[in-house]
């Protein structure tokens, strides 16, 4: 009796439904703010790196000049930098775009 029962009885296929869609979507932007606010709290150091992070270190790594920022302009206005070659204060006159030793003792 019970498997007549189930062969008459009629297969009912899912429909969609407005109730459905926003159930869905709910569930979709609940998952992925989730992400967002678990992405945002991770310490930066168990972050993965980028190209553009491995782009910006390559670029530091090729880098000759450093602005010394304890280092007082020379007379001429001049902006100190640390030569990372020669082991050198030097100073940058921007007018020529080029580099000069210090007339003095720093």
């Amino acid at each position: 009796q019970k498997f007549e029962e189930l062969q008459n009885k009629k297969i009912q296929i899912d429909k969609v439904s407005m109730a459905g869609v926003g159930n869905a979507a709910a569930g979709t932007l609940l998952v992925e703010g989730a992400k967002a606010i678990f992405n945002a709290v991770k310490s930066d150091k168990n972050k993965p790196a980028t190209k553009g992070d491995f782009q910006e270190l390559k670029d530091l790594i090729n880098t000759r000049y450093f602005l010394a920022h304890n280092v007082n302009p020379d007379p001429f206005g001049r902006k100190a930098y640390f030569d990372i070659r020669n082991g050198k204060i030097l100073y940058l006159d921007e007018n020529s775009n080029s580099f000069h030793i210090p007339q003095f003792n720093l």
